[in-house]
């Protein structure tokens, strides 16, 4: 009788191990199911916001005629500190570099202003 209680408990430690094993092989398969459907979903997202488009720098001769034009001051609240080029129709809606489509405003109002 003790033979086979040994038997029996073998046989249910093997059973077991198995059975753990079989466990964790299951486990890393899973991961790796969840692990490719995530990089799929990933692939798949379109990104929320566009990067602002790369634009040429305004010539100098234009920024300056300008700032000489606008006496250096903002338009808005005649403040004379950091004054800024703004554009009066954005580059977002087609708006231009021209002496006519620029003003100065000073960055707190630039700030406000936003694109318009």
């Amino acid at each position: 009788m003790r033979e086979n209680h040994k038997k029996d408990v073998d046989s249910t430690k093997d059973f077991i191990i198995k059975t753990a094993k079989d466990i964790l092989k299951f486990d890393k398969i899973w991961k790796d199911v969840k692990f490719m459907v995530g990089k799929r979903k990933r692939a798949k997202r379109k990104p929320t916001k566009k990067k602002p488009a790369k634009r040429k720098h305004i010539p100098k001769a234009v920024r300056d005629a300008v700032m000489e034009r606008d006496n250096y001051t903002c338009v808005y609240c005649g403040s004379t500190n950091n004054p800024e080029l703004d554009h009066n129709e954005a580059h977002a809606n087609d708006g231009s570099d021209e002496i006519d489509n620029l003003q100065v405003l000073c960055m707190s109002c630039n700030r406000r202003k936003g694109a318009s």
